[in-house]
């Protein structure tokens, strides 16, 4: 973990508050609070930040980097279940809030930097009421995103991969880590993400 200029970090900090306060207002105390918390992160491509059975003792929030949260299958396999990008905040919930082991690999698609904030700090927040609104509005985006994810399930993998190209960038994705997200084998994916891109040239 680096740390940016002081000025630096206090954009993005101001960045993230901005993010949040979209969510729900926050107060003066809060603002103040908060922007003590967010510390700095840049990633490597490939680069692990959470690795199962380890606690996720930080949440995040991503500047411009793209990341995938995986299960791990009995042969060591990655089973994508989620795609992170810039604008977005994420951890492993239940890891983080209930502070048991995680199931989550996190791991960095593009490299570029994350702001980092502590699970004490974070705790340290409750006594402000907005906070169970944020944690409660970021965890019914986590549910939107799944209930997004099961409706794309149960398309043709032509309109699976034409949903999945609206909603994510596929220049950005990994043929494989994309086709594990949508169910689909790599060649089928790759055949249909080529016919797609047939279909939308410019």
């Amino acid at each position: 973990m680096q740390n940016t200029k002081s000025g630096d970090l206090n954009d993005r900090a101001n960045e993230l508050l901005e993010v949040l306060s979209l969510m729900f207002p926050v107060s003066p105390g809060f603002r103040v609070d908060f922007s003590k918390l967010p510390a700095t992160q840049y990633c490597r491509i490939k680069e692990v930040i959470l690795l199962p059975p380890a606690y996720a003792r930080y949440a995040w929030y991503s500047v411009n980097v793209w990341l995938m949260a995986s299960l791990i299958d009995e042969q060591g396999a990655d089973r994508v279940v989620r795609f992170y990008g810039p604008g977005q905040i994420f951890t492993d919930p239940l890891s983080f809030f209930k502070a048991k082991p995680s199931g989550l690999k996190l791991s960095a698609l593009t490299p570029g930097l994350l702001l980092s904030m502590r699970r004490n700090g974070v705790v340290e927040l409750k006594k402000y009421p907005e906070t169970h609104e944020l944690v409660t509005n970021i965890l019914l985006l986590e549910q939107q995103t799944e209930a997004w994810r099961s409706r794309v399930m149960g398309l043709h993998d032509k309109d699976k991969l034409a949903a999945f190209a609206e909603a994510y960038p596929l220049h950005k994705i990994p043929s494989k880590y994309a086709a594990s997200f949508l169910n689909m084998g790599t060649a089928n994916y790759c055949r249909e993400r080529a016919a797609y891109n047939a279909e939308n040239r410019d």
